[in-house]
C-alpha cells in the first residue's frame, strides 16, 4: 500500500532511486605535507529525490487516482506524508511534489492508448517525482 497525503495508489509503483542515496557524505584532500585529510559526515535526506515509477507489468493507477495526484501537486507550498507498507516494512517521508524533475512531477499516460479521453476507470502508467523536506 502506498499512499500519498489523503491519495492511496491503486497498485504499488517501483521506487526507482531507493537505493541511489548514501546518508555518509566523505571527501578526501591532499595536504602540503603529502598525506590525506579524510572527511566523513552524516547527509541530511533533505533534497532527497524520490522517483516512484510503472512497469510494463505492475504500478498501474485509474485515471482518477492520476487526477487526485495532480490536484495534490498542484497545491503550491504543500508538503504531504508518503508512505510505502509492504509486508511488515513501513517507509515514512515527509514529502513535495518535485516539479523541476524533467518530466515534472506527475507524468502519466494510457497503459493502452485509445483515442479521446479517458474514463475515470482506465488505468495509466508513469512517474511520480518527490523530494523530501
Amino acid at each position: 500500500m502506498t499512499s500519498i497525503g489523503t491519495v492511496t495508489l491503486d497498485q504499488d509503483m517501483i521506487w526507482e532511486n531507493e537505493f541511489a542515496f548514501s546518508p555518509v557524505r566523505g571527501y578526501s584532500e591532499p595536504t602540503l605535507g603529502g598525506g590525506v585529510v579524510y572527511q566523513e559526515y552524516v547527509q541530511s535526506e533533505k533534497g532527497r529525490l524520490i522517483i516512484l515509477t510503472s512497469s510494463e507489468t505492475i504500478g498501474f493507477q485509474k485515471r482518477s487516482t492520476v487526477e487526485a495526484l495532480r490536484a495534490l501537486a498542484a497545491e503550491l507550498y504543500t508538503s504531504y506524508t508518503l508512505t510505502i507498507q509492504t509486508g511488515a516494512t513501513t517507509v515514512t517521508k515527509t514529502v513535495r511534489f518535485c516539479h523541476e524533475a524533467g518530466d515534472g512531477a506527475v507524468n502519466f499516460r494510457p497503459y493502452v492508448d485509445r483515442g479521446g479521453i479517458h474514463g475515470s476507470g482506465i488505468y495509466y502508467k508513469g512517474t511520480i517525482n518527490l523530494m523530501v523536506v
